[in-house]
């Protein structure tokens, strides 16, 4: 019987077999060409409803998950009332309450607004109007069915410039609170389909879609030290989309949108996501001693600068952070003259005996370090001499290491004086 079944089987595919191959021999070149677009208009068509139902997928799971955030800021002229500063978005880490956003969104902040979706009951009304000051002009109903907003005071749990990574709170009596699920950064390819969420312009809950155009980008954060393996991705990303996620196609969160690089302000294309990985250790580290403490040493680089002045050896300090340990060594940095003459600033070609020719080495060489702790810089500088000239000099400085932790980020007033000029 076995053996019968199987020839049976056998006859029956070749039979089908004969069957295809007699259609396809009836079929001139043009009738198999149409049948095989056919086919491929078939395939494109359901991959695009596969996707599409993914984004609606999505876009009901994560919404609750992410945050309005309002921030508010003691009046300069009076400092006896709240007013409002900006705007961004958050997303919730956990049961406990606390939220995710940027640094960079409650730096400087007074007071701290959340807005978020709770699943409504008989006789519940929205607390839209309950609103110190009303960002949203355009969203102000619930984007997502069954929801309705709650406001909540926030308190700042800790921040950390140098991952751009801040933790909130909010009382979570009498709210339904829907944490995020973590995903792998790490795992994600260049090419992948990935959905940011949040609320640009004060439009909530407003989705993007895009991919992951690159991975492991370095960028600066606010206070010169160097966040590495950050994702870019052409999602849209604009004023407001700041501290929301950045989700794959099952939305998980594998990134926190961060920074965009635009001459217009608004999304080009071109956005940065810290990685899921260093937001999941960080926000750990944040929430249970409300800072990360690092070595720092309060000096600024730029390599394109470097480069179109032609220097080649060592690693030009662009600019200095004010009371910083650079500061107080007297350091010097690049600076640009009112005639538009550019006044080069201290190279470092050395840090503990070992040559240093990009970024990378130095804050390699720092990293090492803890706050406190001494390091020998070697230094190229330009010296003004009055027979000679300018002359070049080699100094050695020994630099104490301050703590990140205790930095507030403040404007590089060079880096866009130079390429607002040039």
């Amino acid at each position: 019987m076995v053996r019968q079944t199987g020839n049976i089987k056998l006859i029956s595919a070749l039979a089908i077999g004969v069957l295809i191959g007699v259609t396809f021999k009836n079929l001139d070149v043009n009738d198999y060409s149409e049948f095989r677009r056919d086919l491929q208009k078939e395939e494109v068509k359901q991959t695009g409803t596969w996707l599409k139902n993914k984004r609606v997928n999505v876009f009901k799971k994560v919404s609750p998950s992410v945050v309005f955030i309002d921030v508010f800021e003691k009046d300069k002229q009076t400092q006896s009332r709240d007013i409002p500063k900006g705007s961004g978005s958050g997303f919730i880490w956990d049961s406990n309450g606390h939220i995710i956003t940027n640094n960079h969104v409650v730096a400087g902040a007074s007071f701290v607004e959340v807005s978020l979706l709770t699943k409504k009951k008989d006789n519940d009304v929205d607390d839209t109007n309950g609103k110190m000051y009303l960002t949203s002009h355009f969203g102000r109903n619930s984007s997502v069915q069954g929801y309705h907003w709650k406001v909540l005071k926030a308190d700042v749990i800790g921040t950390d410039p140098v991952t751009d990574t801040a933790v909130i709170k909010v009382d979570t009596s009498g709210v339904d609170l829907h944490p995020i699920e973590l995903g792998d950064a790490k795992a994600m390819e260049v090419g992948q389909d990935v959905l940011a969420i949040g609320n640009p312009y004060g439009l909530d809950h407003t989705l993007t879609q895009g991919i992951i155009s690159a991975k492991n980008r370095v960028q600066e954060s606010s206070v010169g030290i160097l966040i590495r393996g950050v994702l870019q991705t052409d999602a849209a990303i604009n004023p407001g989309n700041s501290g929301g996620p950045l989700l794959d196609l099952s939305g998980r969160v594998i990134g926190m949108n961060t920074a965009i690089i635009s001459g217009s302000g608004s999304s080009a294309g071109i956005g940065f996501a810290v990685p899921s990985g260093i937001i999941n250790w960080a926000s750990k580290l944040l929430i249970k001693n409300g800072k990360i403490h690092r070595p720092y040493t309060g000096i600024a680089f730029d390599e394109h600068l470097q480069a179109l002045l032609g220097i080649k050896k060592g690693i030009l300090i662009r600019g200095i952070f004010k009371e910083s340990p650079a500061a107080k060594l007297g350091l010097k940095s690049t600076s640009i003259e009112e005639d538009g003459s550019i006044q080069i600033g201290d190279i470092i070609i050395g840090v503990n005996g070992a040559e240093v020719d990009s970024d990378l080495d130095f804050f390699e060489i720092i990293e090492d370090h803890k706050p406190g702790q001494n390091i020998e810089l070697e230094l190229l500088r330009f010296v003004e001499e009055p027979k000679q000239g300018l002359e070049t000099k080699v100094v050695q400085a020994q630099l104490i290491l301050g703590d990140s932790s205790a930095q507030i980020a403040t404007s590089r007033k060079l880096v866009n004086n130079f390429r607002n000029y040039y």
